[in-house]
């Protein structure tokens, strides 16, 4: 089994040297892939010094700071095109990652052929900035999927060539958001892609003071699309609940007619606002009305009969019983619309 250690860096300072030195100290570490993302003359020395201290160290350089994840992704095309290997593994290089855990990766792989194995941090020694957002993402990925990884935000990862094959063709890497879409796409295809956590040291030099992590500008591109979504859901919610109170009371509609023709008008809202703004598909206006239809007239119809349930077996109000209809359609609405309308194939990621 060959794996080869991927160090993005940006002015890591001269700790670089000493982390590197460790990884290639660790059992089953063929080689080591540096990134310069831009560093500094005296950063990209240390850098230099690495290269030419060892023959398994490869270096490879962006004129200027291009963000973490186009970094991983220089790495991950140059070893794929270039080196013979079965697993990467991405660490840091500010000191924060300990080598030593390398082998908690490699024994779990040797177990089972993991395709992404995320290193999991202690929450509660974590700063409170962290500690927070990372919190937030979790809570946000537990929300989509079944999954044990908690840890979003760790950089300490391992991934099989096909999944590493499969996320060069499939994503446009980003800052610290391309973590989290290779995160979402192992899960969403957990079929074919298996993953697993291991435990990792928990290490925050100095309280994290010299992360490049901007909070709200970079926690905005990890949780966008979710983000977004949620809220042209609500706005939609808004619309087809004030609709269906004009309908069923100002206008004396049957309440199932009145919950039909309020969806009906809010759907369209939120199929533009879905395509435009949460999943940005650029995929072919009919075949996505087409598909969408049909997304709506199965999520009517289930909406519809509980609806139904609620309110002639449970006697609960409409008023009532259509919001809570309505809340447990929401999340299942999500994946139809995610896998089958606004698909990978169409969407600029």
């Amino acid at each position: 089994m060959k794996i080869i250690a991927l160090v993005p860096a940006y002015n890591p300072g001269e700790i670089v040297i000493d982390t590197v030195l460790q990884i290639l100290s660790q059992p089953g570490i063929d080689a080591v892939v540096l990134v310069n993302d831009g560093c500094d003359t005296e950063n990209s020395q240390h850098l230099i010094s690495l290269k030419e201290s060892d023959d398994r160290v490869v270096l490879i350089k962006h004129p200027e700071n291009q963000g973490k994840g186009f970094a991983l992704f220089t790495g991950f095309r140059y070893i794929d095109a270039n080196m013979d290997y079965d697993y990467i593994v991405t660490l840091d290089s500010d000191g924060q990652h300990k080598p030593d855990d390398l082998q908690s990766f490699c024994q779990k792989v040797e177990i089972q052929p993991y395709d992404a194995i995320i290193g999991q941090r202690d929450f509660s020694r974590m700063p409170p900035k962290s500690r927070f957002g990372n919190s937030v993402s979790s809570t946000l990925l537990g929300l989509l999927f079944p999954t044990d990884i908690r840890d979003t935000q760790s950089g300490y990862r391992m991934f099989s060539k096909r999944f590493i094959e499969y996320t060069l063709a499939k994503i446009t890497p980003g800052r610290y958001e391309t973590e989290m879409k290779m995160i979402l796409q192992v899960l969403k295809h957990h079929k074919e892609f298996q993953s697993g956590v291991v435990p990792i040291a928990t290490i925050y030099i100095d309280n994290n003071k010299n992360s490049k992590f901007r909070p709200l500008v970079d926690w905005w591109k990890v949780i966008r699309e979710f983000a977004i979504y949620i809220l042209v859901a609500l706005s939609s919610f808004a619309i087809d609940y004030g609709l269906f109170l004009v309908f069923l009371h100002l206008l004396g509609f049957y309440y199932i007619v009145a919950h039909i023709l309020a969806r009906v008008i809010s759907s369209t809202y939120n199929f533009l606002s879905n395509k435009h703004f949460v999943f940005r598909s650029n995929g072919s206006v009919s075949k996505e009305v087409f598909k969408y239809l049909i997304a709506v007239l199965w999520t009517l119809v289930f909406s519809a009969g509980l609806l139904f349930l609620l309110r002639e077996y449970f006697s609960i109000r409409e008023e009532v019983a259509k919001p809570f209809a309505d809340l447990i359609a929401f999340g299942v609405n999500y994946f139809i619309l995610k896998k089958l309308v606004f698909n990978d194939a169409n969407k600029i990621l």
